[in-house]
This record gives C-alpha cells, sequence and structure tokens, in this order.
C-alpha cells in the first residue's frame, strides 16, 4: 500500500466477511473462520495460521469491553494483510476484560516482515471502535455488501 493513511474497507472485502458464525468456543471460532479463508483460497496454510492466531491469544485475549476481538498474527509469506471480519450473533465468551459477550470479530493477519503494516492496520480498527458506533452498525448489516457499505460510511466519520 503506497497511501499511508490506513482504510479498512481498502482490505475488507465480500469474501472475507462473515455472518452467522456458529462456534461456541474461542478455538473453534479461529477455526471455522481459517477454514473460510482457506476454502475462499485466501491462505495457503491453514494450520498455521490457526497455530500463530491461538499463539498470540494465549499471550492474552485480543477481546475488547466493546464486544468486539482483533484476533492477529504475523503469517510467513502474505503478499498483502488479510483483514476478515465475522459476526456471531449470540456472542461468545472471548475472555473479554469485563466479561462481556463478543460479537463481532476482526482477524488481521499481516507480513511477518513488515509488522509495522499489521501494527497500523490495529490502531485505525481501535480508533474506528472508539470514534463511531463500529459494533452496532456491523452487528446490523444483514450481508457482506451491507458490512461494506456501512464500514465506508464509517472511515468517513473518523478524520
Amino acid at each position: 500500500m503506497s497511501n499511508s493513511r490506513i482504510q479498512l474497507d481498502h482490505f475488507l472485502r465480500p469474501e472475507t466477511i462473515f455472518l452467522g458464525l456458529r462456534a461456541s468456543t474461542k478455538q473453534q471460532l479461529l477455526e471455522e473462520i481459517v477454514d473460510i479463508l482457506a476454502k475462499n483460497k485466501l491462505i495457503d496454510n491453514k494450520k498455521i495460521v490457526l497455530q500463530e492466531l491461538l499463539k498470540r491469544e494465549a499471550l492474552g485475549s485480543t477481546a475488547l469491553a466493546e464486544g468486539i476481538a482483533l484476533p492477529h498474527a504475523l503469517i510467513p509469506g502474505l503478499s498483502q494483510p488479510i483483514v476478515a471480519l465475522g459476526v456471531h450473533e449470540q456472542g461468545l465468551n472471548f475472555n473479554s476484560p469485563e466479561g462481556w459477550l463478543t460479537e463481532v470479530f476482526l482477524i488481521i493477519l499481516g507480513n511477518e516482515d513488515n509488522p509495522g503494516q499489521q501494527l497500523k492496520i490495529l490502531a485505525h480498527i481501535c480508533r474506528l471502535i472508539k470514534e463511531t458506533d463500529f459494533v452496532d452498525q456491523i452487528k446490523r448489516a444483514s450481508s457482506p455488501s451491507e458490512v461494506l457499505r456501512r464500514v465506508k460510511v464509517l472511515e468517513g466519520e473518523v478524520g
């Protein structure tokens, strides 16, 4: 990306947005998302991706109080970052600091040779969450295309 301004809607695509996730545990949720990414041919080695995501979660939960989690990992050989968004309607115990159920999941996979880019994406997402009603807007979307439209509008609210 030559543009220094990170925008979430530049990374999300319909094939990286998953509504109606059904997992009942943190590991199952990450497996479900990694399986879909592999089926959509967005990742090559789902075993490594899952292992790296679980390794990061073992350091401490990526769940935030707002009902969103930001699982992330640096993956060898990725040509560009992959951002996937999943919604679990019932919510899932993802070890949120306040004990809240987590309903929205933004998975960020970065290239291990460019960790700074992943950090910029994470920082931007945190700003979106803090400055907009991101989680509520995403939970109300009924299709991947609607998620993309809502993200684009929310991006416009952040200076």
